[in-house]
């Protein structure tokens, strides 16, 4: 039994695991996935009713302790949902990608193809230019950056994390702990 949750994330399933396709009412995504906190997309295509999950549905946690509060954005594009999850935050985490290393992979002209996966990429995660501006609106006072697309990129290609943003800005490399709180003053490791 393929779990519905797991075929909402086509990319994980080799595409044989799709074998059919079950409609479901986009108001009950909710229920079935409690990850899923935006709305589905509503189009017709071809004359057809189609829902176009966002890719913003991945799971999205906060932790709230006495020390204070830390959000982890999970893969996303820009959410109002988690500027909301994450209003008045200690500690956003969140994953970024750098456009201008996509833009290079993909050099112009491009074939259909090619613009499809810049565009997904583009469109399915926070380009290092927004994320600043994310936390700014959710009111964080620390933005950790983490997932970050490429896994080699330089400090200079991640700089422009902080435009817009009057908090501090950490580059989060594997292993690092932050503290929060009463935790915070102590010195950072990793």
């Amino acid at each position: 039994m393929l779990d519905i949750c797991a075929a909402l994330e086509p990319r994980q399933l080799p595409l044989r695991a799709v074998d059919r396709v079950v409609r479901i009412d986009p108001q009950d995504l909710g229920s079935l996935c409690p990850g899923l906190i935006e709305p589905p997309e509503l189009r017709q295509i071809g004359g057809q009713p189609d829902v176009t999950l966002p890719h913003v549905w991945k799971p999205r946690r906060k932790f709230d302790t006495d020390d204070g509060a830390i959000v982890f954005s999970g893969d996303t594009a820009r959410s109002d949902n988690l500027i909301k999850l994450a209003r008045g935050a200690d500690i956003l985490v969140h994953e970024v990608i750098v456009t201008g290393w996509v833009n290079g992979l993909f050099p112009a002209p491009r074939s259909v193809a090619e613009e499809g996966l810049l565009q997904h990429l583009l469109s399915a995660r926070t380009p290092v230019e927004e994320v600043g501006g994310i936390a700014e609106a959710a009111g964080v006072r620390t933005l950790v950056l983490s997932h970050i697309v490429p896994g080699n990129a330089t400090r200079e290609q991640l700089s422009p994390a902080g435009k817009g943003f009057s908090g501090e800005l950490v580059i989060g490399r594997d292993l690092m702990q932050i503290g929060v709180g009463h935790a915070a003053a102590s010195a950072r490791k990793g």
